[in-house]
């Protein structure tokens, strides 16, 4: 899934039916109006609905959602009007996964390891301020700088591919382990001097899952439900009112 897209439209000559003829010319400009403002309550209740669901430490995945503006020349010419809720590029290549869920495979990399692995954020990553306000992960939490000096560096591949992991680190200073079992590479670090706890910061994935919980197209089908009707009476009245 590229990206979240989701059109509004209206029907005229349903939309029309028992009009007076004032009402009736002042139509075109009443539902353009209508359907922009019912898009920008839809944009705003996305942005709701994005903070709760997620842990967002900055706007910048709401800001990442817009709509278009609905055109009376298109009410008048095309007898429909439509407008477009959308998430901007900048968010369409990872967010509407969450959408309808789906499976990220690892890919980029070179040599041996291309495509092996990826980094997923893991728990105690998620609950710092880890992303920047334009969405990139800051310098200090990215897996190289994390693992810079660690003394196994020459067995990880940052590019895409983990060909051994090996024990180390001390107090504060990130290192890999594999998890008991699965045999996952991890980036943790020691929460205290002793060897325990952990801090786990990145697991390494061949593929990450995802659920369906953002809930986009959901919430911009609620509030066109609840607004539109109501909304278009609203503004047809009052061209008509502006237009005697």
């Amino acid at each position: 899934m590229g990206k979240s897209l989701i059109k509004i439209t209206a029907l005229t000559k349903e939309a029309r039916r028992g009009l007076t003829s004032l009402e009736r010319d002042q139509f075109p400009f009443a539902l353009a109006k209508t359907l922009t403002q019912v898009a920008e309550m839809a944009v705003k209740g996305v942005q709701a609905k994005t903070r709760q669901e997620f842990n967002l430490h900055s706007a910048f995945i709401p800001k990442g959602i817009s709509r278009t503006r609905a055109s009376k020349q298109d009410v008048k010419s095309t007898g429909v009007g439509t407008t477009v809720v959308f998430t901007k590029p900048i968010i369409s290549g990872w967010m509407p996964i969450h959408e309808e869920g789906g499976i990220r495979t690892a890919h980029g990399g070179s040599g041996k390891d291309k495509g092996k692995y990826m980094t997923v954020p893991a728990t105690d990553l998620l609950k710092r301020s880890y992303r920047t306000g334009t969405g990139r992960v800051r310098k200090q939490y990215r897996p190289d700088t994390l693992l810079a000096g660690y003394k196994g560096q020459r067995n990880t591949s940052m590019t895409g591919g983990v060909v051994r992991a090996t024990r180390g680190g001390r107090k504060g200073k990130p290192f890999i382990i594999r998890g008991k079992g699965s045999n996952t590479p991890m980036i943790v670090r020691r929460k205290g001097p002793r060897r325990y706890p952990l801090e786990l910061l990145y697991i390494f994935s061949r593929k990450s899952k995802y659920k369906p919980q953002w809930n986009f197209e959901r919430t911009v089908d609620e509030i066109v439900d609840l607004r539109f009707e109501m909304r278009l009476r609203h503004n047809l009245r009052l061209a008509v009112q502006s237009a005697k």
